[in-house]
């Protein structure tokens, strides 16, 4: 049995055949094709991918995936202006490098693309905001540039300048908010001290058009500039008013209601310095500029012209800074970024400081798998640097036969393509690992998450997640790490497996991106329990023994604005500490 056969025999019975293992396979049996990735910097980046000759009609389909998943990634990590595609002499790479341009949708209206089409909407809506044209393949003869991938090296002082954002922090007003895709964490900064701390659970994914987007996160910023702007001592009234507004379980009809009446009754609205925004897509030079994530979903099946609709995204810099001070900044970025940004700056003022020299790479675990790179200068690359959608197992067909709204499923939510880290690191891989592990090893625990509603038979056939009319999967993953910490070995090996997919993303942005940071910080709900962590690190250490995996727990915590969050009665570093590095993220631009 050839390579190809086995990885086939493997996927049919519901095993994972993870892109690193077949890679390390072809590459010693299967003649190389070249791809040069010319970026919208000017830099280009050549990558090596070596196919075998298939012997059946099967195996020359799993090879196809394997090729196009490799091409998939790359985009979806960098994006990037033109592919050249050298597929030497073989016959067979010839053929697939022919169909390329239908496969990822070249010439298609975005609207159309599905699949693996989907990374190239992210590509030319980036392009676009950087004036360069769209996407493009052109396959090319004779031979391939030389491997030269492009080495991250610093330019200038990065201790210096986390150093500076956070010392600038300590002066004037400052609104952090972290939005994510089933909560917002917002926390207001008064000269150097936290003065607020707000939580709201929302499902951006279920509205159908940009302004309650909109109009939800300027609200919270609105509400912050209005606790900041309260007296040292307020009155009895507005004491209640803030109260209302602080409340998580406030409606948000109730809690405009009460933001309008404090706003009325204040001498003076203080216009704020900076607010850092972390937003859940891809953000360029201020900009959302993605639009194919989970959180736009209602929107992209609801918008007569999904373009012109999600554009006005685009605004979110110009209404908040309307909230700002004439010398006042926004700075937005990507999620992950924030949390990348969040553990430099941290680490920066900690006694482990050199690691920092070489930049940060972090991932957040949540609703689905953020990831976020501060490069050895100090800056965030401007890459799409969608982690969550690369393809990191092309096995597991039972699964792949489900539909995507089915927690046992691989598949994407938004692209359709299977084994993408979406359905793997985040959210979604605990409740399909639960299902698979509780039913197989504990069954009465899996009957219980039944019976409390954490998830249900939509139909006989289809197995879901429960968002309404409650969303309960916060709860669920509350449940599960409960369970985790307990000592329940069912519910251990699920952290544990979720730390081996954090390997397999670690292998694969090493094969894109090769940063000088090796180390990952984890941020998110799943290293809220440190028992979870550990056990996550286990996991990863099966795989990749020289990961090296940090908790962004109460440990990360040195600048003053932290350790104030880690000493707070009610809030934790890891659910809050993104908030509090958005806010150095803006300090960083004054």
């Amino acid at each position: 049995m050839n390579d190809t056969s086995a990885f086939l025999n493997t996927a049919t019975q519901g095993g994972s055949v993870f892109m690193h293992t077949v890679r390390a396979a072809y590459d010693t049996i299967g003649a190389p094709c070249y791809l040069s990735l010319d970026m919208a910097n000017g830099h280009t980046r050549t990558f090596r991918v070596c196919l075998p000759q298939p012997g059946s009609r099967e195996e020359a389909q799993f090879i196809r995936d394997y090729f196009y998943a490799r091409i998939y990634n790359i985009l979806s990590i960098l994006g990037g202006v033109r592919m050249g595609i050298y597929p030497g002499e073989s016959g067979f790479a010839r053929e697939l490098a022919a169909a390329l341009p239908a496969a990822f949708g070249i010439g298609q209206a975005k609207e159309a693309r599905t699949g693996y089409a989907k990374c190239v909407n992210v590509a030319d809506r980036m392009n676009r905001a950087l004036g360069a044209p769209a996407f493009s393949f052109q396959i090319v003869e004779g031979k391939a540039p030389a491997l030269s991938p492009e080495q991250d090296r610093g330019a200038g002082d990065i201790l210096r300048d986390l150093r500076a954002a956070a010392e600038k922090a300590m002066d004037g007003l400052f609104c952090g908010i972290d939005i994510g895709g089933t909560d917002i964490k917002l926390v207001g900064v008064r000269n150097g001290r936290i003065h607020h701390i707000k939580e709201y659970d929302w499902n951006p994914a279920g509205v159908a058009s940009i302004d309650p987007i909109l109009q939800t996160v300027c609200l919270f910023v609105r509400a912050s500039r209005a606790l900041l702007s309260m007296p040292a001592h307020p009155s009895e009234a507005q004491r209640l008013l803030a109260a209302r507004i602080l409340d998580k379980e406030t409606p948000i009809q109730a809690l405009e209601a009460a933001l309008t009446a404090l706003e009325a009754g204040l001498a003076e609205l203080t216009p704020l310095q900076g607010i850092g925004v972390s937003f859940p897509d891809v953000v360029v030079r201020n900009r959302i500029v993605g639009g194919e994530t989970h959180k736009t979903k209602g929107v992209r099946e609801h918008a007569a012209d999904y373009e012109r609709e999600f554009a006005r995204l685009t605004r979110l810099d110009l209404e908040l800074g309307k909230l700002c001070a004439p010398n006042g900044r926004v700075h937005i970025t990507n999620d992950g970024h924030i949390s990348a940004y969040t553990a430099a700056v941290e680490l920066a003022h900690s006694p482990q400081w050199e690691m920092v020299r070489d930049g940060m790479f972090a991932h957040s675990l949540g609703t689905e798998l953020g990831t976020g790179w501060i490069d050895a200068s100090g800056k965030v690359p401007e890459f799409p640097l969608e982690v969550y959608n690369c393809i990191i197992d092309l096995g597991n067909f039972p699964a792949k036969a489900l539909p995507a709204q089915d927690v046992r499923s691989i598949n994407n939510f938004n692209t359709g393509l299977s084994g993408t880290l979406q359905r793997y690191a985040g959210q979604s891989g605990a409740f399909r690992l639960a299902e698979a592990y509780y039913r197989a090893h504990a069954p009465q625990a899996y009957q219980r998450l039944l019976e409390l509603g954490l998830m249900r038979w939509e139909t006989p056939e289809r197995l879901a997640a429960v968002v309404e009319p409650k969303d309960m999967r916060k709860a669920f993953l509350e449940h599960l790490t409960g369970q985790a910490e307990a000592g329940m070995p069912q519910a251990e090996e699920i952290f544990r497996t979720i730390g081996e997919y954090l390997a397999a993303t670690w292998l694969e942005t090493e094969t894109v991106l090769a940063p000088a940071a090796k180390s990952r910080v984890l941020f998110g709900r799943f290293v809220k329990r440190n028992r979870c962590f550990e056990l996550m690190r286990e996991g990863a250490k099966r795989v990749c023994p020289q990961l090296r995996l940090i908790a962004a727990d109460d440990e990360l915590a040195f600048t003053p604005l932290m350790q104030q969050l880690r000493a707070h009665p009610s809030y934790s570093v890891a659910q809050f500490g993104q908030a509090v590095g958005a806010v150095y993220f803006a300090a960083a631009i004054l």
